[in-house]
């Protein structure tokens, strides 16, 4: 278990949440959820990373992400659209960066 806390900024506004990792090695699976002992900006923070390997394609790995965030009622609106907007790419991009780093390794 993995327990750590994220801020979300834009210029002077930040939302702070506390996440809980959970690593499932034998279904090669990462969930996360919010931290119910800690305070948080977010009424919702869900996830998963989830690797399937494919045996069609030798040394492929099939890499599926889902996330679910819901903002508190006081944030704006143009943060919850930033924050789709933004967010799967910033999630996502050092997965590419990295996995074609270490295969060309």
């Amino acid at each position: 278990d993995i327990k750590v806390r994220v801020v979300i900024g834009v210029g002077l506004l930040k939302i702070t949440s506390h996440v809980h990792h959970v690593l499932d090695r034998l279904h090669n699976q990462l969930t996360w959820t919010l931290d119910p002992s800690k305070p948080s900006d977010l009424v919702q923070n869900t996830g998963h990373w989830l690797l399937r390997e494919e045996p069609a394609r030798p040394n492929s790995t099939a890499v599926y992400y889902s996330a679910r965030v819901s903002l508190s009622a006081w944030a704006p609106a143009w943060l919850g659209r930033f924050i789709a907007a933004q967010g799967l790419p910033r999630a996502t991009a050092w997965l590419k960066r990295e996995s074609e780093r270490r295969f060309a390794a």
